[in-house]
């Protein structure tokens, strides 16, 4: 028995040296001290400089800089709160450079996610890879959609301690979702964290359902309360940062406007939150999804270089279109998936 014990444990182990491995591969020149350029991280250093420059000047935070957009709140630029646990946890599996520790994240997480459906560890191991490696995560951390990326590394560990939950009585799946959810609410990416209790909603569903059949009506309801608590304990940890954002939601782009009357003085309506179009202009269309099986299908990238000696190119510079690859409903991204994990 303890023989067993040690060949699991070494192939752990094995396992996860080699995620921290491939994970530095993929971004190989960054061990030459390279840096990776990611357009909207490039943004956000600048909106938040004044913050950054200010925390080392007077060892203090700083909730309002005037350098963006006139003056606005620091709450999604970086802000920190006082008596912050997650970031000391966060750290520690953000042992490799930037961005290396994110697909290691993505592979750790998918592969305990796999191991909690009872897959043996090669099984594990092999899906992990698929999932940390496919395109659509590689994507966001080209252009330095850096929250989404670790929102989506910290998704599975979730949904893995939701099966150690019902598979397991004892207080340990219990800590362990309360703190990898309240990881994934503080990557501060709220449209995962959305989609995320969309599909916990999804799985208790099954999870009743499968009760009722069995009679285990009981069962279903201490296991429900265990991921309820687990959850209010996610969001305590959270409180400050989702208070913030919630209070400063009210104000943004996201709320209701302020303004009645366009210049001509005509009463204009108003409506909550955004537009259909100004939300849905980096989403996928209906025929772009053939993407996920069919690549290419919609054209290539947005960011593909055609080369000088192109003559499309030089049709398309004639026209004063820009080098965009895609062509779908998308007005100026294509994104492509691919299928080989599922």
């Amino acid at each position: 028995m303890k023989k067993i014990l040690n060949s699991e444990i070494l192939s752990h182990f094995i396992y996860i040296s080699s995620f921290s491995l491939l994970s530095l591969f993929v971004f190989y020149p960054i061990l030459q001290g390279k840096k990776i350029m990611q357009s909207d991280t490039q943004q956000y250093l600048a909106m938040s400089k004044q913050l950054q420059d200010y925390r080392i000047d007077n060892d203090e935070e700083l909730y309002w800089i005037d350098n963006a957009y006139c003056g606005m709140p620091t709450y999604q630029l970086g802000a920190k709160y006082p008596f912050d646990i997650l970031t000391p946890i966060h750290k520690i599996l953000k042992f490799l450079p930037h961005p290396s520790y994110m697909i290691f994240i993505y592979m750790l997480g998918f592969y305990v996610f796999i191991l909690s459906l009872g897959f043996k560890n090669r099984f594990a191991f092999f899906g992990a890879i698929c999932y940390g490696l496919s395109t659509y995560l590689l994507i966001i951390i080209q252009v330095g959609h850096n929250t989404k990326a670790i929102a989506l590394g910290y998704l599975p560990f979730v949904f893995a301690s939701l099966n150690y939950i019902f598979k397991n009585k004892s207080i340990w799946p219990v800590i362990f979702m309360s703190l990898l959810t309240a990881l994934e609410i503080r990557a501060n990416h709220y449209q995962i964290t959305y989609y995320m209790f969309i599909l916990i909603g999804i799985f208790m569903s099954f999870k009743l359902f499968k009760s009722l059949k069995d009679k285990e009506l009981k069962y279903f309801g201490f296991k429900t309360m265990k991921i309820f608590f687990s959850i209010l304990i996610a969001l305590g940890l959270n409180a400050t940062s989702l208070f913030s954002t919630y209070e400063y939601s009210k104000y943004s782009t996201r709320g209701k406007s302020d303004i009645r009357i366009d210049e001509s003085g005509r009463v204009l309506e108003t409506n909550d939150g955004l537009s259909y179009e100004y939300i849905t202009q980096f989403s996928m269309g209906i025929f772009e999804s053939l993407n996920i099986i069919i690549p290419r299908i919609n054209g290539g990238s947005s960011s593909e270089d055609l080369g000088v000696d192109s003559n499309f190119y030089d049709k398309i510079r004639n026209l004063g279109f820009s080098q965009l690859r895609i062509w779908g409903s998308s007005s100026s991204t294509g994104l492509f998936l691919n299928f080989i994990e599922f």
